[in-house]
């Protein structure tokens, strides 16, 4: 940390800081959404488990016979479990839809992305959703806690640099 001569311009320097913040953390922080993002799709393409620790309804007979003829790849045969995965498209377009500054925050959108077939690909979500009773994307306790403690992280580190 630096040093001040005063009381006054410590505090001239934490308004400052307080103002550069969201800036400064804004490259990090969408890095480590990305890398949860990941997670989330390894956790749900790969083992079919929910955020909620459980696993997805079953496939329908016909779509599973559909999805272990044609779906691309091992992941995109696998009937097992419901993964959501038969060409990849849908899950190579999750990811950080948007993220801004917006004043003294950091908004940010994560999402599916882009146009698939015969709906918006921002719309699979809520729309598997709905048939499963539960979100298909999101993050479970142990991916938000990565999150949150690589926030943490950036927080230290943006402080050191601005103050």
């Amino acid at each position: 940390m630096k040093q001040y001569n005063s009381i006054a311009e410590f505090n001239t320097a934490i308004e400052n800081m307080r103002m550069q913040l969201p800036a400064v953390m804004l490259p990090l922080v969408k890095k480590a959404e990305t890398d949860m993002c990941r997670e989330i799709r390894a956790r749900v393409s790969v083992t079919g488990e929910t955020s909620t620790g459980g696993t997805f309804s079953a496939y329908s007979p016909k779509y599973a016979k559909k999805k272990s003829k044609y779906g691309l790849s091992a992941l995109g045969k696998k009937t097992d479990k419901k993964n959501f995965y038969f060409t990849g498209a849908m899950w190579q377009s999750f990811g950080i839809k948007t993220i801004s500054v917006q004043g003294t925050h950091i908004i940010s959108n994560i999402n599916f992305m882009g146009q698939s077939g015969y709906t918006k690909t921002e719309d699979l979500n809520e729309y598997h959703s709905d048939r499963e009773s539960q979100g298909i994307a999101y993050p479970n306790k142990e991916e938000e806690e990565m999150l949150f403690a690589e926030i943490q992280k950036i927080v230290v580190l943006s402080l050191d640099q601005l103050l």
